[in-house]
């Protein structure tokens, strides 16, 4: 019950904070990768992170900058080295 109720105020400020255009894709990639983590950590069975995933995935599909952001971020890294 307690891994429900996290993941519904999660879902509920991940919608109002990141799904949104005024938020940039990079922010979002950043943040979804976080959040990964973190859950990841809190609940080790996944069911909390497969709930709170889901709208970031679709909201991320929908962007039309999204895959530029990871290439971008991934070339960043790699020049980094």
């Amino acid at each position: 019950r307690q891994h429900e109720r996290l993941g519904e105020s999660l879902n509920a400020a991940v919608a109002r904070r990141l799904l949104h255009a005024g938020a940039s894709t990079s922010d979002l990639i950043t943040q979804y990768m976080n959040t990964i983590k973190v859950l990841h950590r809190l609940d080790p069975s996944g069911t909390c992170l497969t709930a709170v995933s889901r709208p970031i995935q679709a909201y991320l599909r929908a962007r039309a900058d999204t895959v530029r952001c990871i290439v971008v971020g991934l070339t960043d890294d790699a020049e980094g080295d």
